[in-house]
């Protein structure tokens, strides 16, 4: 099995990393008997629903069922832990009695709401070699000129409106420097 965990701040893009990811993957995925399946913890209202969204996926039934691969992809669980704070427990035990070797799990949350002890767990069950863990940095003056240019704008100029208007903060994060271009 695999193991990613995807941190950053809000707004940094680990939603739509993972988005973009399954959309691209997932016909690559359907060709060699693989599947994938997305969940919003953000979405979730009790401890429960996490096992209810799995038997109710068609993709995670047929992977139960098979012997291919699933890719497993959970998003926001920051979004989830004021209303579930022992989620991440819920979640550990449902991973523990999935066959870890055709599994290939991602979990994305903002870094400061991380729970060390899930990082933890995780490397209890998948094993501390697979478990890896990124951490979206905000973006650099080289990356914002780029986006600017991109966007047809000339990114030195951009770079120097951006600083004169105080906004550096919102430039170096994905979702809000979008809203600047």
């Amino acid at each position: 099995g695999q193991c990613n965990v995807l941190l950053g701040d809000g707004g940094m893009g680990k939603s739509r990393s993972l988005e973009r990811e399954h959309g691209e993957l997932a016909p690559v995925w359907q060709s060699q008997n693989e599947h994938g399946a997305p969940m919003d913890l953000g979405q979730l209202s009790s401890y429960s629903d996490v096992e209810l969204r799995l038997k109710q996926d068609a993709s995670f039934q047929e992977w139960l069922q098979g012997d291919g691969i699933l890719h497993l992809t959970l998003d926001s669980l920051d979004e989830a832990l004021p209303s579930l704070p022992n989620l991440p427990k819920v979640l550990l035990g449902v991973l523990e009695k999935l066959p870890k070797e055709r599994l290939r799990f991602s979990i994305a949350c903002r870094s400061v709401l991380w729970p060390p002890f899930l990082e933890d767990g995780l490397k209890t069950l998948f094993g501390q070699e697979v478990v890896r863990v990124w951490r979206l940095a905000p973006l650099r003056h080289a990356d914002v000129r780029v986006a600017a240019s991109a966007n047809g704008l000339d990114g030195q100029a951009f770079l120097q409106a951006v600083a004169e208007k105080n906004v550096e903060a919102m430039a170096a994060h994905p979702m809000t420097l979008e809203l600047l271009l």
